[in-house]
């Protein structure tokens, strides 16, 4: 388990709004992704929402709603949105090497382009990855806040031609 959020203490935990995209790192080695629907002040649990398990839990139930103890939780990532959440997920499962195309609005620009090359270098902290163009044989930094959407393939095809 590669934990890429920051620990976690109480009071930013007490803090943290409804409807705020959340990453948790249990104690337990499991990640869970969801969204917060409340905080048990009282009882020091995070009410978190459309919980998503990894690895995934062997029982078939698929529960709405999760409650983990404060101290259950060893570090945590917020997001600044659902889309975010989802596209920095899928980054994490990428290894190095990965060839991807970005659709975003990269590099200041009024309309959707697209970036491509391979996964160089994931910088979670700055929200941003480099890419290595092997058209132009350079490498391009990406933010996370300019991405729509993430397609990658262990090959140089992603199906994507440059915008």
């Amino acid at each position: 388990m590669e934990i890429t959020g920051n620990p976690v203490a109480d009071d930013l935990l007490r803090h943290l709004a409804p409807g705020t995209c959340v990453r948790l790192w249990l104690r337990n080695r499991k990640v869970l992704l969801g969204m917060v629907d409340h905080v048990e002040d009282s009882r020091d649990e995070l009410v978190v929402a459309w919980p998503d398990i990894q690895p995934r839990p062997r029982r078939k139930a698929d529960p709405d709603s999760l409650t983990i103890r404060f101290a259950d939780i060893a570090a945590m990532r917020r997001f600044p949105n659902p889309t975010a959440a989802v596209l920095e997920t899928r980054l994490a499962a990428m290894p190095p090497g990965t060839h991807l195309a970005i659709r975003g609005y990269h590099h200041d620009a009024h309309r959707v382009t697209v970036e491509r090359g391979r996964l160089c270098a994931i910088d979670w902290d700055a929200r941003t990855l480099v890419l290595h163009d092997l058209t132009y044989d350079l490498d391009v930094t990406v933010h996370f806040d300019q991405m729509l959407s993430i397609e990658g393939s262990p090959t140089e095809s992603t199906g994507l031609r440059r915008a």
